[in-house]
C-alpha cells in the first residue's frame, strides 16, 4: 500500500468507521473521484472478501459525458470544512551483542529508526445531494453508443456524491535511519572496528483539493439507457452496471463449500499438486519476499492496480529499490503481465494470469500479509511434521467458529500432542489476537468471533506451507 493510500485510510477510518466511505486508490487520479464522477466498485469474492474490502477504480468518466444530455446536467456541489488533522509516529529498535569466540572477541550493535508525520492540514467535503441527482437521472437517458459504456456494461459502477479532499496543501514526510557497528578484538593489542550509517528523507507534497476518498451510489440501467435504480453506500453486492447481464453470484462460491476450511484449502488447491522441484521454486520465491515485509503489499497492490486501476504507465520500476526485485522475480515466475486495454472491447473484465498458481500463490500473499512478521517466520520454520500438527490443531480452533471458541484441555483432540506443539499453537493463536483463559490452559480461548480473519490466515498459511513442504 503506498505512503497516500495509508494515509487516505486513516483519514477515512477517522471520518466514517461505518464503511461508506472508501479511500481512493491513486493520487494521481484523486480529481477523477470529484462528485457526478463514474467510478467501478471491484468486490472480492468469498472468502477473500474477509480480508479485502471493496474498492473504487478510477473510470475517468464525468457523468455528464454520458448522458444525452449532458451539456445540460447541472446539479449544485455544496463545500463543507470538516476538520484539521496532523499525525506523527516513531518506531525504534536496536540490537547489541557481545561474543566470545576463544581469544576473539566479538562486539556487534545495529539500531534502525523509522518516522512518518503529516504537517498540519485542513479537510473538506464536497458533495451533491443524492435525492436531486436521482431525480435527475430518472429523467435522463445514457448514451449507450459511448465506447466506454460498452466498456463498463458488465461492472459494478457507482456514482460519486461527496468526497473529502486537502483544502490547502498537505506535506508528507518518511524519514528513516540506519547505524551499525562491528568490533573484533582478535588480541587485547589489536582493535578492528567498522562502523555504517545512513539516512534516507522523503517529502511527499499533496496539492490543494487532492481527493482522499470518497462515498458513491451504485447505479443500475436497462439496455436502452434509462436509469433504473441506484444502490446506497456500504450495500455489499452491487448489480452489474447495465441489467440482464452476465454477473457471478459471490455467495455461490459459499454455498459449494461446506465448511471455512474447504473454502480455504479448495483456494490453495494448486500447491497440493506440484511436484517437488515446483513446491522448492515457490518457497524460494517465498523466502525471497519474505524479508521485505513491504514487498507482500506491493505486490498485491501492484496486482490489483494492473488488473482493475488505470494501467498507463503502470511499472515495477515505480516500486521503492528494496522491494523492486523479489516483486519482479514473482511476476516473472508468474509469468504475468499489465493487461492492454487500448482496444475498446465490449467486455472489458480484467483476464486474470493464466498460470496455474496465479490464484493460488496471490490468495497466500493476502494471508501472510494479515499475519505478523514473527508468525509467519514461525509458520515457514517449521519442519514439515512439527507444521501438519499445528495445522490439526488450527482447524480444531477454526471448527468451532460457528459455534464457540471454546474448547476443553481434556479433549481427545489434543491428548496426543506434545506440550512443545499446544504451546506454539497457543503463541500462533494469541498472535491473532485470541486471549487464553489463564485458568484452563491449552485449547481453551475467550469467544471472539471478530477474530475470525486472523484465524483463517492462519489457518490458510499453515495448509498451504504444509502442502508445500510434505515429501
Amino acid at each position: 500500500m503506498s505512503q497516500f493510500c495509508k494515509v487516505a485510510h486513516e483519514f477515512v477510518m477517522e471520518l466514517d468507521p461505518t464503511g461508506e466511505l472508501l479511500p481512493v486508490s491513486s493520487v494521481l487520479n484523486s480529481p477523477e473521484f470529484s462528485p457526478l464522477y463514474l467510478v467501478k466498485r471491484v468486490e472480492h469474492s468469498w472468502p477473500m472478501s474477509m480480508w479485502k474490502p471493496a474498492k473504487y477504480f478510477s473510470t475517468s468518466l464525468n457523468l455528464s459525458m454520458v448522458l444525452v444530455d449532458g451539456d445540460n446536467f447541472k446539479i449544485a456541489q455544496k463545500e463543507t470544512p470538516l476538520l484539521t488533522f496532523s499525525d506523527c509516529s516513531h518506531v525504534d529498535g536496536s540490537v547489541t551483542a557481545e561474543v566470545p569466540l576463544g581469544v576473539v572477541n566479538t562486539e556487534a550493535l545495529a539500531s534502525h529508526t523509522n518516522s512518518r508525520t503529516v504537517e498540519k492540514t485542513c479537510l473538506e467535503k464536497v458533495e451533491v445531494c443524492p435525492d436531486e441527482l436521482m431525480k435527475k437521472l430518472q429523467n435522463s437517458k445514457f448514451d449507450m453508443n459511448h465506447w466506454k459504456l460498452k466498456d463498463l456494461k458488465n461492472q459494478k459502477v457507482c456514482v460519486v456524491v461527496q468526497s473529502v479532499r486537502v483544502k490547502d496543501e498537505m506535506k508528507l514526510i518518511k524519514a528513516s535511519s540506519s547505524a551499525g557497528s562491528l568490533t573484533v578484538k582478535p588480541w587485547k593489542a589489536i582493535e578492528v572496528g567498522v562502523k555504517v550509517a545512513g539516512e534516507t528523507t522523503r517529502e511527499l507534497l499533496f496539492q490543494k483539493d487532492t481527493v482522499l476518498a470518497c462515498k458513491a451510489y451504485g447505479l443500475s440501467i436497462s439496455r436502452s439507457g434509462d436509469f433504473c435504480y441506484a444502490s446506497r453506500p456500504g450495500e455489499r453486492y452491487l448489480p452489474t452496471f447495465v441489467q440482464g447481464m452476465y454477473q457471478t453470484s459471490l455467495e455461490t462460491y459459499n454455498l459449494s463449500c461446506s465448511t471455512v476450511q474447504a473454502a480455504l484449502e479448495n483456494e490453495l488447491r494448486g500447491f497440493s499438486v506440484l511436484d517437488q522441484a515446483e513446491r522448492n521454486e515457490v518457497l524460494s520465491l517465498l523466502s525471497e519476499l519474505l524479508p521485505y515485509r513491504e514487498a507482500l503489499e506491493e505486490l498485491d497492490s501492484f496486482v490489483e492496480a494492473a488488473l482493475w486501476g488505470d494501467a498507463d504507465g503502470l511499472s515495477v520500476d515505480s516500486l521503492a529499490v528494496g522491494v523492486r526485485q523479489p516483486v519482479q522475480r514473482v511476476l516473472d515466475y508468474l509469468e504475468f503481465s499489465v493487461p492492454d486495454r487500448s482496444s475498446h472491447a465490449e467486455c472489458s473484465d480484467p483476464q486474470p494470469c493464466s498460470h496455474k498458481l496465479f490464484g493460488p500463490l496471490m490468495f497466500l500473499i493476502c494471508m501472510l500479509k494479515e499475519l505478523s512478521e514473527n508468525t509467519v517466520n514461525r509458520i515457514f520454520g517449521l519442519d514439515s511434521e512439527e507444521c501438519k500438527k499445528q495445522l490439526d490443531l488450527v482447524s480444531t480452533v477454526l471448527g468451532q467458529m460457528e459455534h464457540t471458541l471454546r474448547y476443553r484441555s481434556d479433549s481427545n483432540e489434543i491428548e496426543n500432542y506434545t506440550e512443545g506443539s499446544l504451546s506454539l499453537v497457543r503463541e500462533l493463536l494469541a498472535s491473532c489476537g485470541f486471549n487464553m483463559c489463564d485458568e484452563e490452559p491449552f485449547l481453551k480461548f475467550k469467544d471472539s468471533s471478530e477474530q475470525k480473519p486472523g484465524l483463517c490466515a492462519l489457518y490458510a498459511t499453515l495448509w498451504a506451507i504444509n502442502s508445500l513442504k510434505t515429501e
